[in-house]
């Protein structure tokens, strides 16, 4: 019955067209396939509703005018059952048709692949695949589509959540603000330059993306987590480095006194402890196991350092392909999760010494790292023999937030990995 109401609804020219992507002769049993087959033709040659009547002469008179009259009345009979259905609701009617379709094409490649198991015909195996390909522009064909709105107080408020989550860096805060969901920041360097101080301070520093109430997740394959975080306590205390690790010369009184800086440390940092979460044991994750966490955790802000070694599935040709699909996979992840993502990486050997470095200067990068992200920051230090020299070029070489590019100098404290001008 549901079949006749659907060959019903099939009359109406809209419903047609955004419906045809998903129709076939095999979705429809018991004579109703001659029935789709007139309605396709004239859907095709004329831009209005077919009433039943237009549909049986069109089918009788114009495209099977040899028919014999027992078929004319078999073809009758089906109009009339046609007509005498109820017209169903039409999202419901849309989705049976896909549901149908979806199925009539899994029976279909199942059917192609165990004719492949039994005779090894590749040529079945390379009809399934056009039969997948085909399912989705179907797909695609019947879809509702969103535009973008023309109302300006929606539009630029959508826009200002680009930078929701601010920098804490005053001069970087000025000339990029922040980040937002959505959003694929790059932050790069070479070795011991200072890039995980970088995020540690812009994450947990102070006024950092913790301060904000920014819900931070820290997926760290580079080292422990244990180091990181400890970094980001802190950067967030003030509290030196020196002072809270460990000596074995220690004194007696110095020791009592590490104990009750780490019992300050502790009281400073449980107001935004609860922001921060830091996975252990991430060194196998690969994109997939990252966008399963993100979508079930729904974090606001995603550090991964280091994104380069994360496993992605596929074969490729060069380190820069695969790089460039884990970059994709990550930006993909940011929009579709509505959060932000920090990556981290490396720089390359021409980066050495430079207080400005560029995405061109990005390890085993062409451009398809570039090409994905909306921020790049680049970590640059001056070739200088001063272990003290802790001058640091912060360069700004792809902004797609505000559009402003230049290298703001910033002195690193590396015993609270907090950044300041």
């Amino acid at each position: 019955m549901f079949e006749q109401q659907l060959m019903k609804m099939l009359l109406n020219k809209n419903f047609y067209d955004k419906n045809k992507g998903h129709l076939s002769r095999s979705l429809f049993a018991n004579g109703t396939g001659a029935f789709l087959d007139t309605v396709q033709r004239a859907h095709e040659e004329y831009s209005s509703d077919l009433s039943m009547d237009e549909l049986k002469a069109l089918h009788v008179e114009k495209y099977n005018p040899a028919m014999s009259e027992t078929a004319k009345e078999s073809f009758e009979l089906l109009c009339s059952k046609i007509s005498g259905a109820p017209e169903p609701n039409s999202d419901i009617a849309k989705d049976i048709i896909k549901s149908l379709y979806v199925k009539d094409i899994g029976h279909r490649i199942a059917l192609l692949a165990t004719e492949a198991w039994n005779s090894s015909d590749n040529n079945k195996l390379v009809e399934a695949k056009r039969l997948l390909e085909e399912m989705d522009e179907g797909a695609i064909s019947s879809e509702k589509y969103e535009f973008v709105t023309d109302d300006v107080y929606e539009l630029f408020a959508e826009i200002n959540t680009t930078a929701k989550w601010q920098f804490n860096l005053e001069t970087l805060g000025r000339r990029v603000s922040g980040i937002g969901p959505g959003t694929l920041t790059i932050v790069f360097g070479r070795p011991e330059v200072g890039k995980t101080a970088f995020w540690v301070n812009m994450v947990a520093g102070q006024d950092g993306f913790l301060g904000q109430g920014a819900n931070v997740h820290c997926i760290c394959n580079e080292e422990p987590g244990c180091r990181p975080k400890a970094r980001m306590m802190m950067a967030w205390s003030g509290i030196n480095n020196r002072n809270v690790v460990s000596n074995p010369n220690d004194t007696e009184d110095e020791l009592k006194e590490r104990t009750e800086l780490l019992g300050e440390m502790r009281d400073l940092w449980r107001p935004v402890m609860d922001n921060l979460v830091m996975p252990e044991h991430v060194v196998d994750w690969d994109m997939n196991y990252l966008d399963a966490y993100i979508a079930e955790q729904k974090p606001d802000i995603v550090v991964v350092d280091q994104l380069d070694k994360m496993s992605i599935d596929g074969t490729f040709a060069r380190t820069d392909e695969k790089l460039r699909a884990i970059y994709t996979g990550a930006r993909e992840i940011a929009k579709r999760r509505n959060c932000a993502i920090v990556a981290v990486s490396q720089a390359s050997a021409d980066a050495e010494g430079r207080y400005e470095v560029t995405f061109s200067m990005m390890e085993n990068s062409r451009t398809g790292k570039a090409a994905e992200a909306d921020l790049i920051i680049g970590v640059g230090k001056s070739d200088t023999v001063d272990s003290e020299d802790h001058s640091r070029g912060i360069c700004i070489s792809k902004n797609k937030i505000t559009g402003w590019h230049g290298t703001i100098g910033a002195i690193l404290d590396p015993q609270t990995s907090r950044y300041t001008i």
